[in-house]
């Protein structure tokens, strides 16, 4: 079977014909983990890498990427380029479409710790004082999204602290979530939204807001703290004297330590990238795709009709 083109080794020959445009990479396979979005603005810059070598980061918005979790790879086209490389998933932030996981914490920025067939292990940090730390949530895959979202409605309740060490609750009775642990002389900031016996339904504000039961005998009576406020651009990219646009799909390339030069997306026709430096006479130049530790660059014979 044939390779696909992100990870081919591209001929080190400059005078080497230019490569077709690049091809989108074959389906992934029924039953794996996908996350797809079109027209986006990730909450985290998308850091394309080879060999673990960044190229490329994309900080703004981009016209639609794939995410293929099981390999830890992503595709992603903006307006100027088309690129695939590889992708930690430990720095690149997703949420469930449907925040409100298990009726008891809404995952508004989590990352994909592993992929489980057509699911997703989800790392979510849980708010300060709580333990575990991390919760992990099973999340089809296909209900996952990189932007930014809203959390539930905000709802008044009384503000309190949370003094002692009690178990968070789905429900009265119910199955234990997390354990809420403020430390010697600390305390957990929570809203009541509800009573029930010696039991109170509380709110923990975070960056990912838990809701749950817990003993009444553990809020304490200090004043609580209340709720807080419920074209493509390239990291690094600004005005540069030096630019190129050409008028055919364009191959991108790196040089790898292992690989030699492979090749990782193209140059979209008649749009415009910034270039790095003075590229010499019939040598590579090097294009700007934002921070990158591996030098992304086009082909001196690819870019004879390429204005500059």
């Amino acid at each position: 079977m044939r390779a696909p083109w992100w990870i081919v080794l591209a001929t080190g020959c400059w005078s080497a014909a230019p490569a077709p445009p690049a091809a989108a990479p074959p389906a992934a396979p029924a039953g794996t983990c996908t996350i797809r979005d079109g027209a986006v603005q990730p909450m985290s810059a998308i850091a394309l890498r080879v060999e673990g070598a960044t190229f490329a980061t994309l900080t703004e918005e981009v016209e639609r990427f794939e995410l293929f979790a099981s390999t830890a790879t992503m595709r992603v086209e903006t307006t100027q380029v088309e690129l695939a490389g590889e992708l930690d998933l430990a720095t690149f932030r997703v949420r469930p479409r449907q925040p409100m996981r298990d009726g008891w914490v809404e995952v508004l920025s989590s990352t994909v710790d592993r992929a489980k067939g057509a699911s997703a292990s989800l790392a979510v940090a849980l708010p300060e004082g709580l333990k575990p730390a991390i919760a992990y949530i099973d999340v089809p895959c296909a209900e996952l999204t990189s932007v930014e979202g809203t959390g539930e409605p905000a709802e008044d309740g009384e503000s309190v602290v949370i003094e002692r060490p009690t178990p968070l609750l789905d429900a009265p009775g119910g199955k234990e979530r997390a354990r809420i642990d403020p430390g010697q002389g600390e305390s957990v900031p929570a809203t009541i939204l509800e009573r029930r016996g010696g039991l109170v339904r509380v709110l923990i504000d975070g960056t990912n807001p838990v809701r749950g039961w817990i003993a009444g005998a553990a809020v304490g009576t200090t004043p609580g703290y209340g709720l807080g406020g419920g074209g493509m651009g390239y990291g690094g990219l600004g005005s540069r004297p030096r630019s190129i646009t050409c008028p055919a799909p364009t191959p991108i390339y790196v040089r790898t330590k292992t690989r030699g030069i492979v090749r990782v997306g193209h140059l979209r026709p008649r749009q415009t990238v910034n270039v790095k430096g003075e590229p010499e006479v019939n040598g590579p130049v090097e294009i700007d795709l934002g921070k990158a530790e591996v030098q992304p660059f086009l082909r001196p014979g690819d870019v004879a009709d390429c204005q500059r």
